[in-house]
């Protein structure tokens, strides 16, 4: 990453810029095949078991475990963060007569502060431990040069590097390194590692950043950190490093509750003495902006400038740079954006700063990719354009789509990349499911069947489910949001998942006002059971970022790869769980508590490879730590083949109220990929727990 431009000035210091080094990202780890097996003093792969390794809790009860294959800790349990520090030590390293050693291993690292990301994960290394837990902060540790990196997935392993122990800590019988995890009850982040070595031979030397060229002043990618810029909270919930970005909002998706905010990151002073011309460019995701076609009250997401910083950005005098910028519809596509400068901040002392601020109702803003540098703005990303995007028509309430325009962009392939409003009469309706609470119906401009756009399985008003077939008939006059597609590259369509904005005129009422789906960087909302089903979205018909909603444990007990597949057995959609020929893979329902009783699973199965595949249903109790007991399977279903569907039962009864999580084992033999379809629960005598 490159950092500050030399040409920033002593105005600088009035913000009280703290310089932080940042590094790119590396490369998912490759395994290092050049390490001689006499070199390596301690091999530990924490595939099976922790080892000879040491747990010790010196804040809060919150070890280091065995888990997914890997050594891992956390401090978030049943959705609280918890204060802790807690460590994974080595047994006695026997270094005598090594005069040169490093440390390396795999991990990731997720949710965590980035303005205390590396104090609170830290690699020590010590020689005057004595082993005894109790000891533990009375030795001397010292912190190896270790720059952690958050991660996006729990599939994407980053490496250590070598990490070099200093020679005054070699040449001794005891040498121990340790991880060392803190977190806080504000912010408890997950750590995982494997394939830890200790060898002999020389750590890796540290790269100076790469200075700048003469036309730039900053850039900076925030991958791991704000680097040269200065968060400032005023109030409420602070910038964070997620999702190797800069992120802003005040919605915490875990517990449904935005907390009122006005936040900054604040760029040291530069000084553009001499320059004729300038511009400000970065790369962002907006989401959740507009409710209704409208802002929301109270939120702002914007870039401002000033040339009289005062060191404080709630008072300072800003002036706005940032345009109108494009509200997306998902995590993955990011717009560009491109301003000018102003002319009356040019030859003079400037600061930049993003500033993010809600009250009610939050949006998420994600900004990567920074820069300041000499010259012009592009025209492209003067509108914050990016994505595909072809027209501003359809981006609000007020300047709809057209039915018959909104086909002709899905026909002509010039589909705009986020959700549009297209406005049209309904001309008949397929379905109405009060029992899933969607419909599909077609519309267009006058009510016939001439250009005619179907809108697949749409929500009534806010997203909601559709309670009775009287709230949507033949004739009405919708106003409708939703993103466009050309299913399977000959179904024009509004996909599923739109809402219904004004129905003949009116909108609905009550509410909150928060946008449907606002899953800002968390878990999505759960989608509730239906009839005697006990499983909610059990049919697999409702995702979000790549995971069926319901379908993903807080726990261990879902350990498989999924993915969406159009092979269903009945509906749109079924869940791909990946296998693996060397361990057994689960598909694991969210935590949930049952009433004593009899209960009675039912899905449907099928390899999705030529290896076959073999399934296995099941349960497992999760204790009130967090942690899971002991699995609960029935039969195995085997010679799954790609050529039919196979319903797969099983039966299971508890004896008293159980928190647990239902399972679908995926054997290692053959481990092939797996479809599950149509997953119901079902009882006589038990029930939901309230």
């Amino acid at each position: 990453m490159k950092l500050l431009n030399p040409k920033f000035s002593l105005f600088a210091l009035v913000g009280a810029l703290t310089l932080a080094s940042c590094e790119d990202v590396p490369a998912p780890y490759e395994i290092n095949t050049d390490t001689t097996p006499s070199d390596v003093l301690l091999s530990e792969t924490f595939s099976t078991s922790l080892g000879d390794f040491q747990t010790v809790q010196s804040v809060g009860d919150y070890a280091w475990v065995n888990s997914y294959s890997c050594a891992q800790v956390t401090a978030y349990v049943n959705s609280t963060n918890n204060n802790a520090e807690s460590w994974l030590i080595t047994p006695a390293i026997d270094a005598v007569g090594v005069d040169a050693a490093y440390v390396s291993f795999d991990y990731i690292l997720r949710y965590a502060l980035a303005s205390t990301m590396k104090e609170n994960h830290q690699v020590l290394v010590s020689t005057n431990f004595t082993g005894i837990a109790s000891d533990v902060n009375n030795a001397t540790w010292t912190p190896l040069s270790f720059s952690p990196v958050s991660g996006s997935d729990w599939n994407t392993w980053y490496s250590s590097g070598r990490l070099a122990i200093p020679e005054e800590y070699l040449n001794t019988s005891n040498l121990r390194i340790a991880l060392r995890y803190k977190a806080t009850s504000e912010k408890a982040g997950t750590w995982e590692v494997k394939n830890f070595i200790v060898s002999k031979g020389t750590g890796d030397s540290e790269t100076p950043d790469e200075p700048l060229d003469d036309d730039t002043y900053i850039s900076e990618t925030f991958a791991t950190s704000f680097g040269v810029f200065t968060p400032f909270t005023v109030k409420g919930t602070p910038w964070a490093i997620d999702y190797s970005a800069a992120t802003a909002t005040g919605y915490d998706n875990s517990t449904k509750v935005t907390t009122p905010s006005d936040a900054y990151l604040v760029s040291p002073a530069i000084d553009l003495s001499g320059t004729e011309a300038a511009h400000v460019s970065w790369q962002y995701i907006l989401r959740y902006f507009t409710n209704n076609g409208q802002a929301k009250p109270g939120v702002t997401d914007e870039v401002i400038i000033t040339n009289n910083y005062t060191g404080d950005p709630a008072t300072t005098s800003w002036t706005v740079i940032s345009p109108t910028m494009t509200e997306g519809s998902d995590y993955t596509t990011w717009y560009d954006a491109d301003v000018n400068v102003p002319a009356s901040m040019l030859k003079a002392n400037i600061v930049v700063a993003l500033h993010y601020t809600c009250e009610e109702n939050s949006a998420t803003w994600e900004v990567r990719n920074f820069v300041l540098s000499k010259g012009e703005a592009s025209e492209s990303g003067q509108g914050g354009q990016g994505g595909g995007e072809t027209t501003d028509k359809g981006a609000t309430a007020d300047n709809p789509l057209l039915a018959s325009e909104a086909l002709a962009l899905i026909t002509s392939d010039q589909i705009p990349s986020g959700k549009v409003y297209i406005k049209g009469k309904v001309v008949s309706i397929d379905e109405l499911s009060t029992s899933y609470g969607n419909a599909t119906y077609y519309i267009s401009d006058d009510g016939t069947t001439a250009n005619q756009l179907m809108v697949y399985r749409g929500y009534y008003f806010n997203g909601d489910k559709f309670t009775s077939n009287a709230q949507l008939a033949v004739g009405d006059e919708l106003l409708i949001l939703g993103q466009l597609v050309n299913y399977k590259g000959n179904t024009p369509e509004v996909t599923q998942g739109s809402q219904i904005v004004t129905r003949n005129g009116s909108s609905s009422d009550g509410g909150s006002g928060e946008t449907p789906g606002d899953d800002t960087g968390g878990d999505t909302p759960i989608v509730p059971p239906t009839g005697d089903n006990l499983v909610g979205n059990g049919d697999f018909e409702t995702w979000a970022d790549g995971i069926p909603t319901n379908w993903k444990t807080s726990t261990s007990a879902g350990n498989a790869n999924l993915s969406q597949s159009s092979e269903a057995h009945g509906g749109s959609w079924s869940v791909l769980v990946e296998g693996n020929t060397g361990a057994n893979k689960r598909l694991g329902y969210r935590e949930t508590t049952l009433k004593a009783g009899t209960y009675y699973v039912k899905f449907y199965a099928k390899a999705a490879t030529e290896t076959g595949g073999s399934v296995r249903p099941g349960y497992v109790p999760v204790k009130d730590d967090g942690s899971v007991g002991s699995y609960i399977y029935g039969d195995y279903v085997n010679g799954l083949t790609t050529a039919e569907w196979v319903e797969c039962s099983y039966s299971f009864t508890l004896t008293e109220a159980t928190k647990l999580s239902l399972v679908i084992m995926c054997s290692k033999n053959p481990g092939g990929n797996v479809l599950i379809d149509d997953y119901s629960l079902t009882t006589g005598d038990g029930g939901l727990a309230e």
